[in-house]
């Protein structure tokens, strides 16, 4: 065999390779990439430009009109939009056998995620967007049942679509209840801007108004502080809220709890005695406010929603221990002293 012999093109069956004029080429109104970067096609450029076309775009016929073919692109929009900044005329296709007329199919989006991400990484919000879309497509399937089993395989396909294990979509997954404006912030380039993904995945599990909130409170602080106060408060907070509104007692018995229970509230009450009780001095309260005054507004932010949530928390526990004292004395006939 000679070495220099030229390669010969395997086209699958039912393909054939044409010039088409740029005019009649379509972009796919579903293809899950919508950030293109203007340095990574301009280095692209200059690869085509030199190198000629070395991979050829895929397209699916989309309809006739006027006596010209047009085309959906499949796979390729950053070589055809490099052909648009190279001012060519056509651009040299595989065109494949079955036709699309741009309406979502889920399967080819998956599939244009995975030949993306092979040349460029896709954005966060990219990702998330087809995570939606599998999600959306999975329990349409089910007609609207078994939401779990939907999100399961929806992670999964995904998963496999990216090459990823399923803990990275899992993350994704979550990421799909983040507040838009939130998500937004995943993809910012400077690195003073952007949300870190981690505070994103931490924020994604709290419930939407508490994020709008959060989100409303923290663009307060960021004229003060820039984005760095901003995010630090919001990562915070979503933080303990998330605390408040978990069940730390969950798969533990009540007789687990009884000594923790009573030494906590002991604890608690010796700690507000000794260090903010009214009996103490003047001089003891003004080291208090001492304290406080090395306290940056978010940490005085936190603690204060912290002491809130506590009373709210509290005097619950308080109700239901003042319920159960008096069914115990009812039991025992004995009379409850108003006022205690």
């Amino acid at each position: 065999m000679k070495r220099n012999a030229k390669r010969q093109l395997i086209l699958p069956k039912g393909t054939h390779v044409l010039d088409i004029p740029l005019d009649q080429i379509l972009l796919d109104p579903n293809q899950p990439r919508t950030e293109f970067d203007a340095d990574a096609l301009a280095e692209l450029a200059e690869t085509i430009k030199s190198q000629g076309l070395q991979q050829y775009p895929t397209v699916n016929i989309a309809y006739e009109q006027d006596g010209k073919r047009y085309y959906y692109i499949k796979a390729g929009e950053r070589r055809f939009r490099v052909h648009q900044i190279l001012k060519r005329e056509t651009m040299r296709c595989i065109v494949l056998e079955e036709a699309y007329d741009g309406t979502l199919d889920v399967d080819r989006k998956l599939a244009q995620a995975a030949e993306n991400s092979s040349r460029e990484p896709h954005t966060h919000a990219e990702i998330i967007a087809v995570m939606e879309a599998v999600v959306k497509d999975e329990y349409a399937k089910r007609e609207g049942k078994s939401l779990h089993g939907a999100i399961e395989v929806a992670m999964g396909r995904v998963a496999t679509a990216f090459g990823r294990s399923r803990s990275w979509a899992e993350n994704y997954y979550n990421l799909t209840h983040l507040h838009p404006e939130l998500r937004s912030m995943l993809d910012v380039k400077d690195d003073e801007l952007r949300l870190n993904f981690n505070s994103a995945l931490s924020l994604s599990r709290v419930p939407a108004d508490a994020q709008h909130e959060l989100l409303e409170q923290g663009k307060s602080l960021r004229a003060k502080g820039g984005h760095a106060l901003m995010f630090q408060f919001i990562s915070r907070q979503a933080r303990i809220i998330r605390e408040h509104r978990g069940n730390p007692m969950r798969g533990r018995k009540p007789s687990d709890d009884k000594v923790i229970l009573t030494r906590t509230v002991k604890g608690l009450y010796r700690l507000a005695v000794n260090f903010c009780g009214e009996r103490r001095s003047t001089e003891h309260k003004r080291h208090v406010s001492g304290v406080l005054s090395h306290l940056s507004i978010i940490e005085v932010d936190s603690l204060l929603h912290e002491l809130n949530e506590s009373l709210i928390a509290f005097q619950g526990l308080k109700t239901l221990a003042q319920e159960h004292r008096d069914a115990l004395y009812q039991k025992q006939g004995l009379r409850v002293v108003a006022g205690s």
